[in-house]
């Protein structure tokens, strides 16, 4: 069972603030820290402790902020139902989401909620965001895909990836988050993509323009699993079976073959003939005019006969 320590807020938060963790407590002290630091101080956070054992749990209830409660969970492995147990316990009407390996500058509440009280009609937004190491030094923006604002209706910008948003930017008024369901507890992978998927065809999105996020990169990135690819080929596929819009629906769908030749490349890799082989079935029917399709079937045609020739020479040996 679950067990939830009771914060004693003696005013009501404008924010809830939701951030899971497991075994970072290092990073979860910075990711509080900047929490803490807000200028904005009636939030209220709720950190989700997935089964740590490093004493994450304790130490957050050593800091004695009414303002901040433990959920402590045994541990599962699994963000969004992390995610949406801490969303079930928020009071506020806006809620945030932080990762503890991740940070905020000291305006990033502030800003969004100035730009939230400008429209009613901005029920979701996000921010810019700058990267760093491990370690915690900035890393050069040019290294990566550059970074786009786009603000609006922008499902045709997620679904291109042109607007690509960070959770730890995003604030979503709460009503919305539970009328659009939360995260997808079906989903390990892509489950923010998902949701963003969802959020964006519901309503329009706001965007401060400032990096007021900073994203922590390092080895337990898992981008380069194709169980990542695999969750955004859900995603677009779930996408396009509930959207009334036949345009969006066919890009849905081409995203889908795309990513199923980058899963299938990296089954290949792994020697996972079978993963690799549906995936390329999927890409196949989603985009039978992509000559990309083509090259990733004869590489698997080739990595899975030289396999099997490498295993009989050396049977034979």
């Amino acid at each position: 069972m679950a067990r939830l320590s009771e914060p004693s807020i003696s005013t009501h938060p404008v924010v809830s603030i939701i951030l899971p963790t497991y075994q970072r407590l290092a990073y979860l002290m910075e990711a509080i820290e900047s929490i803490r630091a807000q200028t904005v101080t009636k939030w209220e956070l709720i950190v989700v402790d997935d089964g740590s054992t490093d004493g994450s749990a304790d130490w957050v209830d050593s800091l004695e902020d009414a303002r901040i409660s433990t959920l402590r969970q045994p541990h599962i492995g699994h963000p969004a139902v992390l995610r949406n147990l801490g969303v079930a316990q928020a009071r506020a009407e806006w809620i945030a989401f932080l990762d503890s390996d991740d940070r905020w500058r000291p305006e990033k509440l502030v800003r969004q909620l100035a730009l939230h009280a400008t429209s009613e009609d901005l029920q979701w937004s996000y921010t810019g965001r700058s990267l760093m190491d491990a370690i915690g030094i900035p890393l050069a923006n040019a290294r990566f895909k550059p970074w786009e604002p786009w603000a609006g209706w922008i499902v045709r910008q997620i679904l291109d990836g042109d607007a690509t948003i960070a959770l730890p930017t995003v604030m979503v008024r709460t009503s919305l988050l539970k009328a659009v369901g939360g995260f997808d507890e079906s989903r390990r992978w892509a489950e923010d993509y998902d949701l963003w998927l969802r959020l964006s065809s519901r309503a329009p999105c706001g965007l401060v323009d400032e990096p007021l996020t900073v994203i922590r990169l390092h080895r337990s990135f898992s981008h380069d699993r194709p169980e990542v690819d695999q969750g955004f080929m859900a995603a677009y596929r779930s996408f396009a079976l509930t959207t009334t819009d036949a345009e969006l629906r066919s890009k849905a769908q081409r995203r889908e073959g795309y990513y199923a030749v980058w899963a299938a490349n990296k089954w290949v890799t792994r020697r996972e003939w079978r993963k690799a082989l549906d995936a390329l079935a999927v890409a196949i029917r989603r985009t039978p005019l992509d000559p990309r399709v083509y090259r990733s079937v004869l590489r698997l045609i080739w990595r899975f006969l030289s396999a099997r020739g490498r295993a009989t020479a050396s049977g034979g040996a």
